[in-house]
């Protein structure tokens, strides 16, 4: 009997004294996860060497703008374009550029069609199951080409940034 003369000791040890209290309070547990996204510019437009009486120089099939990237399929994109206005040349003369009404195009979503980049495309659809795609700019001709004036342009080199912002949805 000697060695359980503890354990009424234990039972008030472990039973709650009249008059204490007892409080509890959740902590949150959150994570975000944020989708894949990666734009890489894989070539920029080089409308080469010309006279200004050459008059508007166009993009093509060979010479356009192209961007590649990636994101989670099934990821609907947002895409729009800051086209300048000119092209520009140390000092202060410029050249105007402009891209054609269907000069944009992207590839490897559930809308693959061209669109115009002065409006952007507010929903591209689902990405593909690789997660990949594409994005033209000024690869064809007519309303699909991009263009520059060099009427009456002063020699030298005139240059502009086109730059693509793609949002996912």
């Amino acid at each position: 009997m000697p060695r359980l003369s503890w354990l009424p000791l234990l039972a008030v040890a472990v039973t709650p004294l009249a008059g204490q209290t007892s409080r509890s309070a959740n902590a949150p547990a959150t994570v975000t996860v944020v989708p894949v996204l990666t734009l890489t510019n894989d070539v920029g437009f080089d409308f080469g060497s010309h006279f200004s009486s050459d008059g508007t120089v166009q993009s093509s099939a060979t010479n356009f703008a192209s961007w590649s990237g990636t994101t989670n399929p099934g990821n609907s994109l947002s895409l729009s374009f800051l086209v300048p206005s000119a092209l520009a040349k140390s000092g202060s003369p410029s050249v105007p550029f402009a891209c054609g009404t269907s000069a944009a195009l992207v590839q490897g979503t559930a809308t693959t069609s061209a669109f115009d980049p002065n409006v952007g495309l507010p929903n591209t659809g689902s990405v593909g199951g690789a997660g990949t795609f594409s994005v033209q700019l000024g690869k064809g001709s007519g309303p699909q080409a991009c263009t520059v004036n060099l009427t009456g342009a002063a020699t030298g080199t005139y240059t502009g940034t086109v730059t693509l912002t793609v949002t996912v949805l």
